[in-house]
């Protein structure tokens, strides 16, 4: 799924995306941290790392210099 590209849908792993994440960051947030910890009561593990993540702005990250691409998702890997 492409970082740069506007997509029709913010289902899923649509949501790692550029422009949702610029549009509702603390949405991406509770998506990728809900989809890292699965386990029945991790609501704690989550908030926390919401809470983390909204010690900063959507902008910052995104403005990395050096990014090469991370793809996430279903069948994908992790690239650096």
């Amino acid at each position: 799924m492409p970082w740069d590209e506007e997509i029709d849908t913010d289902e899923g792993w649509a949501k790692y995306n550029r422009h949702y994440w610029l549009r509702d960051y603390r949405g991406f947030l509770e998506f990728f941290f809900g989809k890292l910890f699965r386990e029945p009561h991790s609501t704690k593990q989550i908030e926390d790392c919401v809470a983390f993540g909204l010690d900063t702005d959507p902008e910052t990250p995104d403005s990395v210099d050096d990014y090469d691409g991370l793809e996430i998702g279903i069948g994908t890997a992790i690239t650096f």
